[in-house]
């Protein structure tokens, strides 16, 4: 999902489908500090998007070119911004892009 600073309105409007089918989604998320966002979006919603997507049961996954890492909560990361969202728990912190399929 990429949808240049209306993430949080996209995944607002699939709240059913998120409940419902559980996708697992692929999301650029915009922190205050990214490059080109000022004037965009308020500063916070990449909180309101945590907070959603927790409520809905999800785990986050930060996408990094070595592997994923689960974190417990959106950060700003100066090299990486995209994320997986998925109803699946890995058990390691770090995983592998081969061992992707045990968060699908």
């Amino acid at each position: 999902m990429d949808c240049e600073f209306h993430e949080l309105e996209v995944l607002v409007g699939m709240k059913d489908i998120l409940e419902k089918d559980r996708p697992l989604i692929v999301i650029e998320i915009f922190f205050p500090e990214s490059d080109g966002v000022e004037g965009h979006f308020e500063n916070n919603q990449y909180l309101e998007i945590e907070k959603m997507m927790l409520d809905q049961g999800y785990y986050f996954y930060l996408i990094t070119k070595e592997a994923l890492f689960r974190v417990d909560k959106l950060e700003y990361n100066e090299l990486d911004r995209n994320y997986i969202f998925s109803s699946k728990k890995s058990i390691n912190r770090y995983i592998p892009h081969a061992e992707v399929k045990s968060i699908i």
